[in-house]
């Protein structure tokens, strides 16, 4: 049982449903106390302490409304458990133990275990049932004989009630414990897809619209040399400008839906990076090498996916950063893993640049190589290029 064991986080959790509850009980307070001063006004009911039991729980209710708004819930609830306690108290005490009033008594459990929880369950049912031994003891003195006898019948009754009912909450709150549980945990899941989703798709734009807008300005740029110039270069510049535009808007069309590039499509690993390399560089006056060892393997769509995009953004960032002449990809098929390697001649950049580096490309490479349990190397000086490691683990 965990009647004793208080779970901060959980009672956090379970709050906004407690305080509907409570918000609920309160009303149902309310209202039958005002019956019930409109049927005293009326001389319909008589008690002698009519009205100061109805004001005590229309001021309860009043309090813990207030402590409710506080976020206070279990504590509105204890002061609401206690107070009732003594109205219903009164009306055992009036009516004996063999009324229904007693009834009331085994409510407030009820209330105890959905508004607070079971950690104060136990210690509930044991008030209430000392307050029904109390009211026994009492009216024990008043009968003899066999009204002795019923007597302890009913007070047994009422405890085995209490406790029961008390059993059953107990049962109910834990099953609300696991269903609310269950459904964090489905939010929370449903919430990671999301940003999940939202992180691939903002992957997948920047590897394929940024990086097909960036072999563009190449393009424009080695076109607008040419203005006045050789006129057929100039139509070749503009006509790969517009291809890679075409391309681009393709291959951002498929990242959105998922699919893979077509370049995997129609070839294997090797030929796609190849393909999108010389694509990267295209129009910028530099040579892009393939260099393939190994005996060559299929991969799962989304590690070959990976492994494309992270030699797309390495050759990229080679001709918009470093100015190579050459830039060459290496695929090497190893027993126990696949290794990728970009490497450029270009301006290279020291380990404090390096360290630094904190784009949302290199960002990503990384995000890439790690769902393929692999690791990404960047090793790179000044004046001798860089080269970007990439190494997957096969099987």
């Amino acid at each position: 049982m965990r009647f004793y064991r208080l779970d901060p986080d959980r009672l956090e959790r379970e709050r906004p449903l407690r305080a509907q509850l409570l918000r609920q009980t309160l009303i149902f307070v309310t209202l039958l106390s005002s019956l019930y001063l409109v049927l005293g006004a009326a001389g319909a009911v008589r008690s002698i302490f009519f009205p100061f039991d109805a004001i005590e729980l229309l001021v309860t209710a009043t309090g813990c409304a207030w402590l409710a708004r506080k976020g206070k819930i279990s504590l509105a609830t204890v002061l609401l458990l206690t107070v009732s306690s003594h109205p219903v108290s009164y009306l055992i005490a009036k009516y004996g133990l063999h009324s229904p009033a007693a009834a009331l008594l085994v409510l407030t459990i009820l209330v105890c275990g959905l508004l607070v929880g079971g950690y104060l369950l136990k210690t509930w049912v044991i008030v209430c049932c000392l307050i029904l031994a109390l009211i026994a003891a009492v009216e024990w003195k008043r009968t003899s004989g066999q009204d002795q006898v019923a007597l302890i019948r009913a007070m047994l009754f009422w405890w085995g009630a209490s406790v029961a009912t008390a059993w059953l909450v107990s049962l109910f709150t834990r099953r609300l414990e696991d269903f609310l549980e269950l459904n964090r945990r489905a939010e929370q899941k449903q919430q990671a897809a999301i940003i999940e989703e939202r992180t691939r798709i903002a992957r997948e734009i920047h590897d394929t619209l940024a990086q097909g807008f960036t072999g563009i300005v190449v393009q424009l740029n080695a076109a607008e040399e040419m203005i006045g110039g050789d006129e057929s270069k100039l139509r070749r510049h503009l006509s790969q400008a517009r291809e890679l535009a075409r391309s681009s808007l393709d291959e951002a069309r498929r990242s959105v839906w998922a699919l893979r590039p077509e370049s995997l499509e129609q070839s294997g690993l090797a030929q796609a990076l190849e393909r999108i390399g010389r694509q990267a560089a295209a129009g910028a006056n530099i040579q892009v090498e393939m260099q393939l060892s190994g005996e060559p393997r299929r991969f799962a769509a989304e590690a070959e996916l990976n492994l494309l995009r992270i030699c797309q953004e390495a050759v990229t960032n080679a001709v918009r950063h470093a100015r190579p002449e050459r830039v060459t990809i290496s695929l090497s098929y190893e027993p126990q893993s696949l290794r990728l390697e970009v490497q450029d001649d270009g301006a290279g950049m020291n380990q404090n640049g390096l360290a630094g580096s904190k784009g949302f490309g290199l960002t990503g490479m990384r995000e890439r190589a790690r769902q393929l349990n692999g690791s990404i190397e960047i090793e790179s000086e000044t004046g001798k290029g860089t080269t970007v490691r990439t190494i997957v683990p096969l099987g």
